[in-house]
């Protein structure tokens, strides 16, 4: 059965491109879910590819969008229900706990959360590195909550990463999960 990968982690602890590398190297095995957007696009996104940038309306009114937060009153995220299913793909897609939890009330119990760890220093370097302003770096770190893993996973496989180990360290931890 094919899993839906679910990456969480503090801003700029890597997930995009620990999710932009797996499908790099294994494209026959790995699917990224594109999620959509109501925030403004950055110089280096491409439509459809990094998100599917939507108006702020179009998120109230659609019923095939899940996992649906509000960010900040400019920013929404979500997910089309009709992109969590794949006869063919692992699925990759970043989220929070509460992403989990409700991916679990949907029915979908494939799942297996990539837990990343990230100190400060590091992410600050991150953030600047792909070009947030020092207002955003603040603005994130300061709505940044560590994820502390619950009882609620008690029956979803875990995999734990941190920040500091190579890509290829941590992509070797997942294709443990999907050989294993």
């Amino acid at each position: 059965m094919n899993r839906i990968f679910v990456f969480i982690g503090e801003s700029g602890c890597g997930k995009t491109t620990i999710i932009t590398e797996l499908v790099k190297r294994h494209p026959n095995i790995f699917k990224k879910v594109v999620t959509c957007t109501s925030r403004k696009k950055r110089a280096n996104e491409i439509e459809g590819q990094d998100y599917h940038f939507l108006s702020t309306e179009h998120f109230f009114s659609n019923p095939d969008l899940v996992l649906v937060k509000n960010s900040d009153p400019t920013a929404c995220y979500g997910t089309r229900l009709t992109d969590l299913k794949s006869e063919t793909h692992h699925l990759l897609i970043t989220s929070k706990l509460t992403g989990v939890s409700k991916l679990r009330d949907l029915g979908f119990y494939n799942l297996v959360v990539v837990n990343i760890y990230i100190n400060k220093k590091l992410k600050i370097q991150r953030m600047r590195n792909r070009g947030d302003s020092y207002q955003m770096i603040y603005d994130r770190i300061k709505s940044d909550q560590p994820t502390v893993l619950g009882l609620e996973l008690n029956e979803i496989r875990v995999i734990s990463i941190d920040a500091n180990q190579t890509i290829d360290e941590e992509i070797s931890a997942i294709l443990e999960c999907v050989n294993g």
